[in-house]
Order: structure tokens, then sequence, then C-alpha cells
């Protein structure tokens, strides 16, 4: 008689299967292909200290397959007082900004994490010197909700949470610095301030400067009905009523650079030009810089010189 190993193979397969842990959870097969990027998704957007979110991480591979990566992925956190992440999970510790990290197969990706109450947002920025780098130490004030902070050994600065904001940065031998800042559209919850600092220019009537320029990360200025941009802030200083001449001369585009005084633009073809400024006496302002027509291309860097007589 024929024996059936029907049943018995059931099992011997039963008891292999209990044998090697057959209560642990099945996530299926590993993709057949290669890894080939990963991508983290879920809500960035916190509203309270407390407040939890499942961040997900998806490994995409080489044959179309994907495949969640979340609980195999290394999990790390900017700024742990901010916010603190384990297995994808984000938790609210404070109101700002942090940078979540997730590193699985030799690949990062990151997002950011915005803990702010509805309706308000995160400024950050930058204090710096065009062409001088950062500048750090800097006293940066808010005027609506009067508080204030430093900037740090970048120039960085932040505050959080607004609903709208007037930054205004006051330093020894530099233009004042002054803007208003009003919140991203949704669904955006944070934005960035840069805030370039101009070194103070004077020349007396009789004197002239010589060692001036524009570059195309300085400061800009509206200037009556204009943008000038970028632009230099000149402070002309005659003792008394007189009407001055202020002749300004540089190399490269002719035509490139517009003088403003009294609020009105002076322009010229060539690559210098006079102008005549009457002045009450003491201190006169003259900004010297670009404007860009439409299809311009970027202004480039500018060597002038100023004289006043």
């Amino acid at each position: 008689m024929r024996l059936s190993l029907g049943p018995l193979a059931a099992l011997l397969t039963l008891a292999a299967v209990i044998g090697c842990g057959g209560g642990d959870t099945v996530t299926g097969p590993s993709p057949a292909g290669t890894l080939t990027s990963i991508q983290l998704s879920g809500n960035t957007d916190l509203t309270a200290v407390g407040q939890t979110n499942q961040l997900i991480l998806t490994g995409l591979y080489s044959d179309g397959s994907t495949k969640d990566v979340t609980a195999d992925a290394t999990w790390s956190s900017s700024t742990t007082s901010v916010a603190t992440v384990s297995r994808g999970v984000v938790t609210a510790v404070s109101l700002g900004l942090a940078t979540i990290t997730a590193r699985f197969s030799a690949r990062t990706a990151s997002a950011t994490i915005v803990i702010a109450p509805a309706g308000t947002f995160v400024l950050e920025g930058r204090v710096r010197e065009p062409g001088g780098g950062s500048l750090s130490n800097v006293r940066v004030v808010e005027q609506i909700a009067f508080t204030d902070t430093k900037t740090d050994s970048f120039g960085g600065f932040r505050f959080f949470p607004f609903s709208s904001a007037h930054i205004k940065i006051e330093l020894p031998d530099y233009e004042t610095f002054e803007r208003d800042v009003t919140r991203p559209g949704a669904p955006v919850r944070s934005t960035f301030l840069d805030a370039p600092m101009q070194r103070m220019v004077r020349i007396n009537a009789g004197l002239s400067r010589g060692d001036l320029s524009i570059a195309p990360n300085d400061v800009s200025y509206t200037v009556g009905a204009d943008l000038c941009n970028p632009c230099k802030l000149i402070r002309v200083i005659s003792g008394g009523p007189a009407t001055l001449t202020l002749r300004l001369a540089w190399t490269g585009a002719a035509g490139a650079l517009k003088l403003w005084a009294n609020d009105t633009r002076n322009a010229t073809t060539g690559s210098n030009m006079t102008v005549n400024v009457p002045t009450a006496g003491g201190q006169s302002l003259v900004y010297v810089g670009w404007t860009q027509p439409a299809g311009q291309g970027a202004p480039q860097y500018v060597d002038f010189s100023l004289s006043v007589d």
C-alpha cells in the first residue's frame, strides 16, 4: 500500500514555521532591483508643543518598485531642543525650526519641520556686509512685538512666531537696515530675510573718492519711483547752502550706472556724467547704481569715482 505524504508534509511545514518564529510580522519581499533614491514624506507643519507626526521614508528601486524603509532608516534632528525624532515619529519640543534627516543605505533625505501656532510663521535671516561676509553679534530688532536677538557666528538670526514683522538693524558706521516682512502664502510657514549692511560712505565738498564700486550682491534702495539695485548710498557733506557739482566716472559698460540726487535720476549713454545738485547744506543723500530694464542681464561689478565741487 502506498503511503500518502500530504498530511506529513503539512505537519513538517507547520513545525518549521513555529520553530523559525512564525509569529513575526512579514513586510514582504525585498525589491529585485537596486536602490536608486529615497524620498521623505509627511506633514512638516506642527502647531503646538507636544504634537507628534509620522514621517515616511520610501525607497525607490531600479525595477520601478518602492518599499517603505522608515523602520530601517537612521533618524536625527538638527535641533533636539525644538524637535526630536524616533523611527520617523517627530515630536515638537518647542517653537521654531528643525531639520529632520533620514539615512538609509548610504543615502540621506531631509525635511524642515516648522513648529509655530496656526496663522504665524518663522522668520530666519542673515546679516552680512556685501563683499565682507557675515556680521556676527549684531542686534536685530523686531519692532512690532518689541523683541530682539543677536546674530550668530554666521550672521544668522531667527524669530518666531509672527503674523507680520518689521525688522530694524542699526550698527555703527553702517547704514541702517529696515524692512517689513509679511507672512508667506500657504502652505509655506517660514521665510528668509537677507539683510545686507552697507558701510557708510561720506564725501565732503571739494573732495573725491576713487575707491568705490558696485557689486551684484550690494544693497538695494528705493529712490523716488525707482529701484536702485544694486546700489551705493553716498552722503555728501557741505558747509552751507550751495549748488554742488558731482562728477561720476566708471569703468565698464557705457551707460551702466545712474545717479540719483534729490530723488531725481540722472543717466548717460557714456561712462561719466556731471550733475549739478542744489543743497541747503549739511548732508545730502546721493545714490549710484543700476536699474534693470526687462530683459537686461544681471548687473556686473563696476568700479567708479565720485568728486564733489
